[in-house]
């Protein structure tokens, strides 16, 4: 008995060391340069972004995926996908080389290098906390799930550069709260009713998966809809 548990501590020690080498735990100082590297190394690259965490928010300006040269296949979800900053990134993007899906459930960030590397967040959604970086074989099961995601999403809108999809009423009611506005300040300048002013803000914070009026003025202003000073991007403040 005592060698047979020799021998099963010995193939336990060997899975373990052979796991080790096939995981690196990246702190989130490690992330960006880690993804960068790969990245100049990979012909394919397939990934998911989610808009579902503030962070996410700012992992979007750096995308690795969106590369000249680089073949993509991006799967983002719906909040991602009213990101204006994220669709001008797409339109930017050299035709033929990156395909869009849009998938209609919330997404955790995943980044696949061919079928060699993966490299998924450590904690939450998005990779500001840190990310594991897998190793062949360990990325098969990561790459067979971007294959169903990707089978059950539809095509991103050809047309990338358009409006913010607010609508007039949504942009006023935003820009005043996001300036720092009460909901009976905001209908008293607009001359409508608080409970107006409340239904639009849900919608939003329905909209944008926010649970905070502060929360949604960082995602408006994040996705490029509204300039931090609460106006509408693109144009000068007050």
């Amino acid at each position: 008995m005592r060698g047979d548990n020799h021998v099963l501590l010995e193939t336990s020690t060997r899975r373990l060391h052979h796991s080790t080498d096939l995981v690196e735990v990246l702190d989130p100082t490690l992330v960006a340069r880690r993804i960068s590297q790969l990245a100049a190394t990979a012909t394919m690259m397939r990934s998911t972004v989610g808009g579902g965490d503030e962070q996410q928010d700012r992992d979007q300006t750096a995308l690795p995926e969106i590369t000249p040269g680089k073949v993509s296949h991006v799967l983002i979800d719906p909040i991602a996908a009213r990101c204006f900053a994220l669709r001008s990134r797409f339109a930017d993007a050299a035709p033929g080389m990156v395909r869009v899906r849009v998938h209609p459930d919330p997404l955790h960030r995943i980044i696949l290098f061919d079928d060699r590397y993966a490299v998924v967040p450590l904690a939450g959604v998005g990779l500001g906390g840190g990310g594991l970086l897998l190793r062949h074989p360990l990325t098969t099961p990561w790459l067979h799930l971007f294959t169903q995601l990707w089978a059950n999403s539809r095509r991103f809108p050809p047309t990338f550069h358009e409006n913010s999809g607010l609508t007039a009423r949504e942009q006023q009611v935003a820009s005043l709260l996001v300036r720092g506005a009460t909901d009976h300040q905001v209908a008293s300048r607009l001359g409508v009713s608080a409970r107006t002013v409340r239904t639009v803000v849900s919608g939003l914070q329905q909209r944008y998966g926010t649970n905070s009026r502060m929360a949604l003025g960082f995602r408006l202003a994040g996705c490029g809809v509204l300039s931090p000073d609460g106006t509408p991007a693109g144009t000068a403040g007050p």
